[in-house]
């Protein structure tokens, strides 16, 4: 499934998709503007990282820096630097005034702490010290003079279901409205962890541990999986592949996948359903809703696992669901799976 690249065709995609022919451009404008407020709150991906560079001047010595002015993209902090110096730790805004008021005695850990959209830095640097804010930026919304930008380019799923949990106050019980309340939440989280482990880098990481005892020893590194006393385990690895269940099913049943077997622990799983081996855009739960679409089809479904190592390959499963449309018969509505030799004998 191709999303749109135009704001025209994300306009007719969403109204198609939730099914409201009724509804007119600018309704469905107004969805995908609440949607951006939503994903730009939740969501924390590594294409929405930017950097702004701040230099001190004379004029703003102890002057908080308004970051909505020096940054027009400006969403939220990730952390604050100054170059030459390193990091600096955020406290709540009332250790931040406590510790203005303390005096200075030789060196000290700087701190920063942000209020109202001002950032309040302390010691304060001296004048031409570079600040390196480092943020999340915030996203603009497509429109009749932007036809694309992050969201549409790397996370469209999750603006497509944002967007349709705006049009759920207009969808009175549509039982479609917890399914996507349930694939945002997965897919925001799923950017989120995924964006964390990307920062960890490709390269081992490594431990130092040193004694303070009366002998010294010398610092053992450890990488992954290597060593003893201590290190960082191997990324899990699969020795049970996942299972669909159940192995026959209609088109409006719920099919579930289990996670399979693996090693070293997981702490989080990530789901893919398919389609006659291709992916299903958006079904990225643990539960797969069949429809009119999977008649005839083979569902299955593929699961990876993440552990404080990294993320593995994704393991398909070992089954697939074939999927049957369910047939009338006589004048009964009940559901039923005929014979191929029954296919054209009706009773009543």
């Amino acid at each position: 499934m191709a999303f749109p690249t135009t704001t025209v065709g994300w306009i007719a995609y969403i109204r198609d998709f939730i099914g409201a022919d009724d509804y007119s451009d600018a309704l469905i404008q107004q969805f995908i503007d609440l949607a951006h407020i939503r994903v730009n709150t939740d969501l924390m991906s590594y294409q929405m990282e930017k950097i702004a560079h701040v230099t001190v001047t004379e004029a703003d010595a102890e002057l908080p820096i308004s970051l909505t002015t020096v940054i027009a993209n400006f969403n939220k902090v990730r952390l604050v630097s100054i170059r030459g110096y390193g990091s600096l730790d955020t406290v709540p805004v009332n250790e931040y005034i406590d510790k203005t008021n303390e005096p200075i005695d030789g060196y000290t850990k700087g701190i920063y702490n942000i209020d109202a959209g001002k950032l309040y830095l302390w010691p304060w640097p001296a004048a031409g010290s570079n600040v390196d804010v480092h943020y999340y930026e915030m996203v603009p919304t497509i429109s009749s003079t932007r036809n694309s930008n992050t969201f549409t380019q790397y996370h469209p799923d999750i603006l497509l279901y944002a967007a349709c949990l705006e049009a759920a106050p207009y969808m009175v019980e549509d039982e479609r409205i917890p399914v996507w309340e349930a694939k945002y939440s997965a897919g925001v989280q799923i950017v989120n962890v995924n964006s964390a482990k990307i920062k960890m880098g490709s390269t081992p990481l490594t431990r130092e541990f040193n004694s303070y005892g009366s002998t010294k020893r010398t610092p053992a590194l450890y990488a992954h999986g290597t060593g003893s006393g201590g290190g960082f385990p191997p990324v899990s690895s699969n020795s049970v592949a996942p299972l669909v269940s159940p192995d026959t099913a209609d088109t409006n049943d719920i099919l579930s996948c289990s996670t399979g077997t693996w090693t070293a622990s997981p702490t989080f799983y990530e789901y893919q359903w398919m389609r006659n081996g291709v992916n299903i855009v958006g079904e990225i739960l643990d539960t797969y809703h069949t429809s009119i679409p999977d008649d005839g089809a083979l569902i299955s479904c593929k699961v990876r696992a993440t552990n404080e190592s990294g993320i593995s390959a994704y393991i398909a499963s070992s089954n697939a669901c074939l999927i049957i449309a369910p047939v009338d018969v006589g004048f009964y509505s009940e559901r039923y799976f005929l014979p191929a030799y029954f296919s054209d004998r009706y009773f009543i």
